[in-house]
């Protein structure tokens, strides 16, 4: 029996230095783990409201971003928001402290844009840094992009879209109609479209794509067809688009009235000219009616009282 123990003792003995150095390789790999594996903090999503940011208002955006570590919490965290343009920009301050975000924790962070009159419409982006320390002091520091769709408003000037007070019948008539993009967005197919009882206007008239700030002037003929006369009533409707497809429309109700067309001075001269012929016509017939009667008149007188001259000789 003391023999079976002695050999127990002996193989413990023996064993301890390979369980010192396992529970020592251990130690280390676990101090490795908690070296290399650092806490990372990371936006998850975003969004802006309206999905979109205009010159005319403010935008809340909207940032989520999660602690990806399942083991060490985060703290002392700053938040930095700041946009690559100058145009676009944070409504208050840029930065925001937050005190902790534990373990595979989210954040919703929200702050207030804003975009200056003279921005460019496109796609902008913003830089979001988030400096922050863990556990035992280290610091940290990530950055992430943020993408914000900003669009100017579209804005059309017209003039010159209104009918003369009367039109005449059978003639055309030159109606001018000048565009104006006094807005910051260019604008794409423009096009109007008159539509007025009892006029031809030949369709409609395209203008095309307008710039900002540029004019364009459209020019349509407009002719009365039919026997109508009196007062008529239409529209004339304008159309453009955004560069994003969204379709504007602006109408305007117009009224003229249609006249019949005057007599030249020639065709007043071939009437008048037409009426004497047939006076002088008639005049000449009366002329030689009149003669004719006389004539017969004075010969049947005489005739009777040469008859009675002749019976008294007798």
């Amino acid at each position: 029996m003391k023999r079976v123990l002695c050999i127990i003792w002996s193989l413990l003995f023996l064993l301890s230095p390979v369980c010192v150095f396992a529970t020592e390789n251990e130690e280390n790999m676990q101090s490795e783990e908690k070296v290399y594996s650092k806490p990372r903090l990371m936006v998850t999503s975003y969004e802006i409201s309206g999905g979109h940011i205009s010159p005319e208002n403010t935008a809340t955006l909207s940032i989520t971003i999660k602690n990806t570590s399942n083991t060490t919490a985060v703290k002392n965290i700053k938040l930095s928001l700041h946009g690559t343009s100058e145009n676009l920009r944070c409504a208050d301050m840029p930065s925001e402290h937050i005190n902790v975000i534990y373990a595979g924790s989210s954040f919703q962070w929200k702050k207030e844009l804003k975009a200056l009159y003279n921005i460019e419409e496109k796609e902008h982006t913003m830089t979001l840094t988030m400096e922050y320390e863990d556990s035992d002091g280290l610091s940290y520091s990530e950055s992430e992009t943020i993408y914000i769709e900003v669009r100017q408003s579209t804005e059309l000037s017209f003039s010159g879209v209104v009918l003369p007070l009367s039109m005449i019948q059978g003639e055309n008539t030159p109606l001018s109609i000048e565009l104006m993009n006094t807005g910051k967005a260019d604008l794409y197919n423009c096009r109007v479209q008159p539509e007025i009882d009892s006029i031809n206007c030949s369709g409609s008239l395209f203008a095309g794509n307008i710039s900002s700030g540029e004019q364009r002037i459209l020019t349509v003929t407009l002719r009365s067809e039919g026997e109508r006369l009196g007062k008529t009533a239409g529209k004339i409707t304008i159309t453009y688009e955004d560069s994003y497809g969204m379709i504007y429309t602006e109408t305007v109700e117009v009224s003229t009235e249609i006249k019949e067309k005057p007599v030249s001075e020639d065709q007043q001269a071939e009437s008048v000219k037409g009426k004497n012929s047939f006076w002088w016509l008639f005049l000449s017939v009366g002329i030689i009616t009149g003669g004719v009667s006389g004539f017969l008149i004075t010969y049947f007188i005489n005739d009777a009282k040469k008859r009675k001259e002749d019976d008294k000789r007798l």
